[in-house]
């Protein structure tokens, strides 16, 4: 019984040491230096349409879906500006389906 007494109160204190780690965590992401971050990320992409553009907004994208804190819209409005409307709604939606599938596993 004071075996259980003891683990119990551990798993308690382990408990309580993640929460207050993850408050401090949260506290100090400074989220207009990420967003700049991918704003200056999106704003060198020029009118080129290689495969390596598509390959960098489809990463960005995946990685905004991925870490919900980082802005996603910005990569959307950069791929429909840069591939048009058919072009740019296809690679976000292979972003969007190919990231979320990830993260449901």
């Amino acid at each position: 019984m004071k075996n259980k007494l003891i683990s119990s109160k551990l798993l308690s204190y382990i408990i309580l040491f993640i929460i207050i780690i993850l408050s401090i965590g949260l506290y100090s992401i400074d989220s207009n230096l990420i967003r700049d971050f991918f704003y200056s990320a999106v704003s060198r992409l020029d009118k080129n349409r290689s495969f390596s553009l598509i390959l960098l907004v489809f990463l960005l994208r995946s990685i905004s879906i991925i870490i919900p804190v980082l802005p996603g819209t910005i990569f959307s409005v950069a791929s429909g500006f840069q591939f048009g409307f058919g072009q740019g709604l296809f690679v976000i939606f292979c972003a969007d389906f190919i990231s979320c599938s990830i993260s449901f596993l």
